[in-house]
C-alpha cells in the first residue's frame, strides 16, 4: 500500500502534521495540497486541538517546493493544482488554531510559502529559504501577496527575482523566522512553544490569530491564482520544466 504523503496525529491539545515524502524532499503536489486542506479543516473543527505543528519527514527538507518531476500541465490539471494550493495556503491562514512550522533543511518555493502562512516559524541552523519559481518560468503566487508584508517590497522583489537562497541567520534577521536552533532541537523547541500557547485560554488565542489575520485574503488571492494559471501555458514554463528535469540551463525566449 502506498504511504500517505501527509500524516496527522494528535497528542493532547497539539496536532502534528507531517509532510511525508522524504525521498522527494517532501515535494508538494495536488495530493499533498488536498490532504493538507482536509487535515486543517479537521483541525479547525476539533475543539480538543489548540495548536498545530507542521513539519517535514526526514532530515534534508521541510518541503522543497512543487514536485516538478510530475509536471504535465493541461488546463484542467493546472486549474486543479492552483486551486488546491491556494486553498491550502489560505486555510492555514484562516484556521483558527495557531500553526507552528518546524523547519529543517530546505524550505523552497511552496515550502517557503507554507512558512509564510504559518503563525510561528522555528528553523534549524542549516535551513535554507528561497522562492525559485522564476527559474522554471512561473511565479511564487503566495510569496507575491505575503512576502513583502514581512520583509518589505524591495527585499521581497530581490528574493523572488534572483531566486537566491537565504540561510537561517538571514531569514531570522529579515523577520521570516522566530527562532534559529540546532537541527536536533527544532521539534523540541516547537513543542515547547506549542505547549506554552496551549496553556493559555484557547478562545483568546484563536481571537488573537483571527484579529491579526483579518486583512488577509480578497482580490489579491484571486489575482495570484489567475497569474499562475497564465504562466503554466507559456513556452518559457515548458522550457524551464524541461531544463530542470534534464539538469541543464534553460533558454528562455520571453513567450
Amino acid at each position: 500500500m502506498e504511504e500517505q504523503k501527509v500524516l496527522y496525529e494528535k497528542k493532547g491539545h497539539i496536532g502534528y502534521i507531517t509532510l511525508n515524502n522524504p525521498r522527494k524532499l517532501n515535494a508538494l503536489d495536488l495530493e499533498v495540497f488536498l490532504s493538507l486542506y482536509k487535515i486543517l479543516d479537521e483541525v479547525d473543527n476539533d475543539p480538543e486541538i489548540w495548536v498545530v505543528i507542521l513539519t517535514g519527514a526526514g532530515e534534508k527538507a521541510f518541503a522543497a517546493g512543487a514536485d516538478i518531476t510530475g509536471f504535465k500541465i493541461d488546463y484542467n490539471g493546472a486549474k486543479k493544482f492552483t486551486k488546491a494550493a491556494a486553498a491550502a495556503f489560505e486555510k492555514m491562514e484562516l484556521c483558527t488554531k495557531p500553526i507552528i512550522s518546524a523547519v529543517k533543511g530546505f524550505a523552497l518555493g511552496g515550502g517557503m510559502e507554507l512558512t509564510l502562512c504559518s503563525d510561528i516559524v522555528i528553523a534549524s541552523e542549516d535551513a535554507l529559504f528561497a522562492l525559485p519559481e522564476s527559474v522554471i518560468g512561473t511565479l511564487p503566487a503566495w510569496g507575491i501577496i505575503r512576502l513583502y508584508k514581512t520583509v518589505g517590497r524591495i527585499r521581497a522583489k530581490e528574493i523572488m527575482m534572483t531566486s537566491r537562497r537565504l540561510n537561517a541567520k538571514e531569514a531570522l534577521g529579515w523577520g521570516l523566522v522566530n527562532l534559529v536552533v540546532p537541527r536536533e532541537e527544532v521539534m523540541a523547541t516547537a513543542e515547547k512553544i506549542a505547549n506554552d500557547i496551549a496553556s493559555k485560554a484557547p478562545l483568546a488565542i484563536q481571537l488573537i490569530k483571527s484579529a491579526m489575520n483579518k486583512d488577509l485574503g480578497g482580490q489579491d488571492v484571486t489575482y495570484t491564482k489567475d497569474a499562475t494559471m497564465s504562466l503554466f501555458f507559456t513556452e518559457d514554463f515548458a522550457e524551464g520544466v524541461d531544463a530542470f528535469k534534464n539538469k541543464r540551463k534553460p533558454a528562455f525566449k520571453g513567450r
